[in-house]
């Protein structure tokens, strides 16, 4: 996940107030930012922020099912065991264009969502999350994030080549 947090997947229901939709609370997590991952009833997983001004509208849907969510949270998991990483925050407009940038490469379904994606390639992986550039859209800095990694230093080059020296 990111922030390399502590997540436990913790379900509680939460009815919300009455206009609201019911979901679930799913995921207890670490980190000190007020978000909250939720089980919707249509069974998507999305992400708010909670607080001051809070609206049915400031919920984003990151995963269509819950599995895609623990994944997602494996494929992380694996990733950090290969020998070279490269993350970056990058803008929201600069994420749309890596995104298409990546889709000639073999998309990692399982843990693909729908403001998050997985690819993979001969020896590197690339992690593109929007997720946190949509619950913050007036933030002035790049909220968005892109992650690499390869198994040896030929392939992170070969990375490089491919999406993230076009980048910009």
């Amino acid at each position: 996940m990111h922030f390399r947090e502590r997540m436990v997947f913790e379900p509680r229901p939460d009815f919300g107030g009455a206009r609201d939709e019911p979901w679930i609370d799913l995921v207890e997590h670490s980190t000190a930012i007020p978000w909250s991952i939720l089980l919707r009833a249509d069974g998507a997983v999305a992400y708010t922020v909670t607080g001051p001004g809070w609206t049915p509208e400031d919920v984003v849907k990151v995963f269509a099912h819950p599995d895609a969510l623990i994944e997602d949270a494996a494929l992380h998991e694996e990733s950090a065991s290969w020998a070279w990483k490269r993350s970056e925050a990058i803008s929201l407009s600069d994420a749309e264009r890596l995104r298409e940038r990546a889709r000639g490469l073999p998309l990692l379904e399982e843990g693909t969502g729908l403001t998050q994606w997985w690819w993979e390639d001969e020896g590197f992986r690339v992690f593109l999350s929007t997720t946190m550039g949509r619950l913050f859209p007036a933030q002035q800095r790049p909220t968005c994030t892109l992650d690499v990694w390869a198994k040896t230093a030929r392939e992170a080059q070969a990375a490089e080549a491919r999406l993230l020296s076009r980048l910009g």
